[in-house]
């Protein structure tokens, strides 16, 4: 994280998309004292529960000071692996406040995926190709 600046990038970014009025949703991570739920060599996983990272209770499972939730943010809990549609209800939160997610690199809409989450939310939301140009 150092090496990439993720945490002053992430700043950057969650405070012009608020300045923009663009609703800011944090999908936190935690597992209880022991990660039980995590078994055995489960990829990343497996270093996450070796490390007894985002455990629930402590600030590992916290959302970073910098980008604290704000009025008119959502925070949703619940997420138990790297998909955040999986084990959440942010898929309903979308819908609810109606944000479409679009599969399209070249332009911008309500929300945009990074191309190794269009997998994932295909098959867990209400997600739409977007049109050819």
């Amino acid at each position: 994280m150092k090496e990439t600046n993720t945490m002053n990038n992430t700043k950057k970014v969650v405070a012009e998309a608020r300045k923009a009025g663009t609703k800011v949703i944090h999908v936190t991570i935690s597992f209880a004292p022991g990660h039980g739920t995590i078994s055995g060599e489960y990829g990343v996983l497996a270093g996450v529960k070796e490390g007894a990272a985002f455990e629930a209770g402590n600030w590992g499972a916290e959302i970073c000071d910098d980008t604290t939730p704000q009025e008119g943010g959502i925070v949703i809990g619940g997420k138990k692996g790297l998909c955040g549609f999986a084990s959440t209800n942010l898929d309903i939160v979308l819908r609810q406040n109606n944000i479409k997610v679009r599969l399209d690199k070249e332009r911008s809409d309500d929300v945009k995926l990074p191309s190794q989450a269009t997998k994932t939310a295909r098959n867990h939301t209400s997600v739409q190709d977007a049109p050819p140009s």
